[in-house]
């Protein structure tokens, strides 16, 4: 679907559009948030959230460019600046807070959970919406003190500070439990670092709450690399237990988690491979072409 689905027509005055766009957004973590309690229809209402979460993501994006239009059609440079700051300012105290919303409902609903399932579900869905809200901060950050939307982001700054949420988290302690970080840095389009960002999530919290046996020590590392042919390797690693046996990820897999990473990675163009060994090892071959 394209981000701008459903946009307000751009001859109506762009400030407006930007506060209809927030609205959308808005709307859709409301949705999200009510779909959260019901207790009908589990693993499909997860997948609608996440689904409906990655509209989010695309909002923010429409919402920046109708930002851009605000500050090319205002008048003079006190205009420009209350124009900007306003509307960067309800943008930011909407998103943030909604998101955050939604992570600490989903963490004390996974409290309350009463099969380990359930609670691994709620986990890695609170996950899935602290990559968008650390996409979020990514993306202003990115476009703090410069004109209009970032359009691209720092891999390494961006897996970075998610990676460190998603331990706090997943209760990485530095010692019994790690999770090492080593990502080169590399611009990319914004939106295949929020693809990324996800496939990254996914992958990170099935090793954390998966890989290891209950109270064993393990480590997960997250590396990525440029190789001399322009292209850039992304691995996801750990100690742990191993894929099952026959485990093939050329074969539909059956977790949604996977499923979601192995479409991103057709629409990216990228190659992603499954290892056995001492533990489990996924790498992303990203192609040259989609660096920023």
């Amino acid at each position: 679907m394209s981000p701008f689905a459903g946009a307000p027509s751009t001859t109506e005055r762009p400030e407006f559009a930007v506060k209809a766009i927030l609205a959308g957004c808005h709307l859709d973590i409301d949705r999200a948030r009510r779909d959260i309690v019901r207790e009908d229809g589990f693993q499909a209402e997860m997948e609608s959230i996440t689904c409906r979460l990655m509209q989010v993501a695309e909002r923010l994006e429409n919402a920046a460019g109708a930002l851009d239009q605000v500050l090319a059609l205002a008048v003079g440079p006190v205009s420009i600046s209350l124009a900007a700051d306003a509307i960067a300012r309800e943008a930011d105290h909407r998103i943030k807070n909604n998101l955050q919303s939604v992570i600490s409902l989903l963490r004390q609903q996974a409290q309350q959970a009463k099969t380990a399932a359930v609670q691994d579900a709620l986990i890695v869905a609170s996950a899935r919406v602290e990559a968008m809200a650390q996409l979020h901060a990514a993306l202003h950050d990115a476009a703090s003190g410069s004109r209009g939307a970032a359009q691209a982001l720092d891999l390494s700054q961006y897996l970075g500070r998610l990676c460190t949420a998603l331990g706090q988290a997943l209760g990485v302690d530095g010692t019994h439990r790690k999770l090492n970080v080593q990502v080169e840095p590399q611009s990319f389009p914004s939106a295949s670092a929020q693809m990324l960002g996800l496939m990254v999530t996914e992958l990170v919290s099935n090793a954390l709450l998966h890989a290891f046996p209950t109270g064993a020590p393990g480590t997960v590392s997250v590396t990525g690399s440029r190789r001399a042919d322009g292209s850039y390797l992304l691995c996801i690693e750990d100690n742990g237990k191993g894929l099952p046996s026959g485990f093939d990820l050329r074969l539909r897999p059956s977790g949604f988690g996977l499923r979601m990473a192995c479409m991103m990675a057709d629409q990216l163009r990228a190659k992603l491979a499954a290892e056995r060994g001492a533990g489990t090892r996924f790498t992303l071959a990203l192609p040259a072409t989609i660096q920023a």
